[in-house]
């Protein structure tokens, strides 16, 4: 569970700036919560990666994203796919923090995170 909304907007933030470099997605979110823009992009003229993770993020946010999880998984990539899960994981395990240092210091936090739920050492 996300500890608070600073934590939780901390880590959108930084699952949507690390997977699309160079589309700003990052930029639709805020130290607060998603921009007016990204509420009129769920619908707007994104590639359909782009809506899926934007949806996705709305999920982590609010349960409002309606992200399908066949899109989330036939859509993104395994990079993509990756942090998503990396980052649910995370949240289950209360280790959003480390999730993101790990993102923001450019490790795949996946493999780490597996260890971590099933109580061994990565």
């Amino acid at each position: 569970m996300f500890q608070n909304e600073a934590q939780q907007c901390r880590a959108i933030r930084t699952l949507l700036g690390s997977l699309f470099h160079g589309s700003r997605l990052d930029e639709l979110w805020t130290a607060t919560g998603p921009t007016e823009l990204a509420v009129r992009e769920l619908g707007g003229a994104m590639s359909k990666g782009e809506r899926v993770l934007l949806r996705v993020a709305f999920d982590f946010w609010n349960a409002q994203g309606m992200a399908h999880l066949r899109d989330v998984i036939n859509v993104l990539d395994s990079e993509r796919l990756a942090l998503v899960a990396s980052l649910a994981m995370a949240v289950n395990a209360g280790a959003v923090d480390e999730w993101v240092t790990c993102v923001q210091d450019g490790y795949k936090p996946l493999l780490r995170f597996v260890h971590v739920t099933k109580g061994a050492k990565p």
